[in-house]
C-alpha cells in the first residue's frame, strides 16, 4: 500500500500531540497551508518537506522513503551534498 505524504504529515503531527496552529506556527506557514497538506489538496514545498523530516525527526531511510515513492527527487550538487526537488518540477524541467 503506498502512503501519500498527506497522511504522514498528518499521522507524525497528531502523534506528537501538535494542532494544525502548532505545526504550522513551527513551520512559518498558515493554519490553511497546513489543513490543505493534511486533506491531499496541496503538498509543502521541496524545502518544508526537509523541514518537516527534520520536524519530526525522520532519519535518512525516511527522506529515502520520500524519493522511493515519487514525491521528492535528490541530485548531487557542486557541494557534494544533495539537493531536493519536488515530483512537479522534476516533471517540469524533463519536458523542456
Amino acid at each position: 500500500m503506498k502512503t501519500n505524504i498527506n497522511e504522514n504529515i498528518k499521522l507524525y503531527r497528531k502523534e506528537r500531540k501538535f494542532t494544525q496552529e502548532q505545526l504550522a506556527e513551527a513551520m512559518g506557514v498558515t493554519v490553511g497551508a497546513v489543513s490543505k497538506w493534511e486533506s491531499g489538496l496541496s503538498v509543502p514545498d521541496v524545502s518544508l518537506i526537509m523541514e518537516l523530516a527534520d520536524f519530526f525527526g525522520m532519519t535518512k531511510e525516511g527522506v529515502r522513503y520520500l524519493e522511493r515513492q515519487g514525491v521528492i527527487r535528490s541530485e548531487r550538487d557542486a557541494g557534494n551534498g544533495y539537493r531536493y526537488y519536488p515530483r512537479e518540477e522534476i516533471t517540469r524541467l524533463k519536458q523542456i
